[in-house]
């Protein structure tokens, strides 16, 4: 079906549904016309063909993709506008009496549509540039006011709780893998992520300047700081950092699919075949009982135009390697998502995913928007939420420490000798996050306009 057409159907089926009552809102006050829920409504709430209302109040990122266009149309759009408008009036005296906690929400969620609008805008002979330059121009001017308005000072956002210590404190998550017949894979909450003590170690980027999961990382915009950890259980012989030199010291990592005019037998590395090698069978591998985590962390923007790493730990993602096998293995995998309604309320503010709950595709997605390209039917409204397994292996699914790609390096070259993994400091991770958010496309507009605009 020609898009245009596809368009003009998807809007008329929402106005044909009854014109559907605008959601209600209540993340930041209980009265749904407040301003702050208005405009949450009016940059993030998305909405199926047949009426039904996602409030995306979990959702990290914004729910838009390069594919998005609806929120983009005259009429959408100079709604959001109008709100931004609105939004950007209140005084310096009346934002100062809102909770840091609710500013620092709302410029997330701000800086996300931000980011989403200048992905937007990178090819300048794009059909979408062309269409929509003017009304892109238009909002990205408000979305700048509008982050500025409500930036928190440095010592602010240094103050703000740190959202993983609170849940550990006080959700009552066992720390560690449970597994029953009953509940073969039960939310655990790992202690010692906060890498002061304990038995994690900390992996340093890939690349200076850089993520040490580049691809999380690059993906969600450079807007968060991903730490990358590992536990080796003590019941083994060998500790992380042994372990850690052996795999760096092991060569080759990589052989030909043929020797000797055989064929090597295939092995599951989770990633995409490259022609010519496979992993070496004999890399060393890490024990029954290892972890690994991947902990996402909110980066802020401060009142004077900076970036920031914050103590809001935004998610938490943790796989057991119950069983490595020899070629394949057996893991439990969790995840564990901010709640800003939690986290507002306060109460345990990081809460386990069960797989069942709706999300916009926005990781590795190839920017479908599901609102927008028939996935939603009339017929069957509801999107079937994938679990978190599936998730995760269709690209961790490798054998052993194969499946572990800040190694493997899932969508990189193949045949040349992998990264080394070494221990590292938050400091120079956050440092290197920092340094490559500054360099991108996005945040060299909105410091440019954050200047340009602003007040003497």
């Amino acid at each position: 079906m020609h898009r245009g057409l596809a368009l003009t159907i998807f809007v008329s089926l929402i106005l044909v549904s009854g014109m559907a009552e605008e959601p209600r809102v209540t993340l930041y006050s209980p009265d749904s016309s407040h301003l702050w829920n208005r405009l949450h409504r009016a940059i993030w709430v998305r909405t199926t063909p047949d009426g039904t209302h996602h409030d995306g109040e979990d959702w990290l990122d914004a729910p838009l993709s390069t594919e998005t266009r609806s929120v983009l149309e005259e009429g959408p759009l100079g709604k959001t506008l109008s709100v931004l408008d609105e939004f950007n009036r209140q005084t310096d005296e009346a934002v100062a009496t809102i909770p840091a906690l609710h500013r620092a929400w709302m410029q997330r969620a701000l800086w996300s549509v931000f980011d989403w609008s200048v992905s937007l805008t990178t090819d300048f002979h794009s059909p979408i540039e062309r269409e929509f330059h003017p009304r892109l121009r238009d909002l990205q001017g408000r979305l700048t006011a509008a982050i500025r308005l409500i930036a928190l000072t440095k010592e602010e956002i240094d103050s703000l709780p740190d959202t993983y210590a609170s849940t550990l404190a006080g959700a009552g998550y066992s720390t560690e893998p449970l597994p029953t017949k009953e509940e073969p894979n039960p939310p655990y909450l790992p202690s010692g992520l906060a890498f002061d003590s304990g038995d994690w170690t900390l992996l340093g980027p890939t690349a200076p300047s850089q993520s040490p999961a580049p691809v999380h990382f690059e993906q969600l915009s450079s807007r968060s700081v991903f730490l990358v950890a590992l536990r080796i259980p003590k019941t083994g012989n060998v500790s992380s950092l042994d372990y850690l030199k052996s795999l760096n010291d092991f060569r080759p990592a990589w052989i030909p699919t043929e020797k000797d005019g055989q064929s090597t037998p295939t092995l599951p590395v989770g990633g995409l075949h490259r022609a010519g090698v496979i992993p070496n069978p004999e890399t060393p591998q890490f024990p029954d009982g290892t972890q690994w985590a991947l902990i996402r962390r909110a980066i802020l923007i401060s009142r004077d135009g900076a970036l920031h790493s914050s103590p809001l730990v935004e998610s938490i993602q943790v796989r057991t390697y119950l069983a490595v096998g020899t070629k394949q293995s057996t893991q439990a995998l969790v995840e564990f998502v901010l709640s800003p309604r939690a986290l507002f309320d306060g109460a345990p503010p990081v809460i386990a995913q069960h797989g069942t709950e709706f999300r916009f595709p926005r990781f590795l997605s190839h920017q479908q928007d599901p609102f927008e390209n028939g996935f939603y039917s009339l017929q069957s409204p509801a999107n079937e939420p994938s679990p978190i397994q599936l998730d995760c292996l269709s690209c961790h699914s490798g054998w052993g420490i194969h499946g572990v790609n800040s190694r493997s390096e899932f969508f990189r070259p193949r045949g040349v000798e992998p990264p080394h993994l070494y221990p590292s400091g938050q400091n120079e991770i956050v440092q290197g996050a920092l340094r490559a958010k500054a360099r991108r496309a996005d945040w060299i507009l909105l410091d440019a306009l954050w200047n340009l605009n602003a007040p003497p």
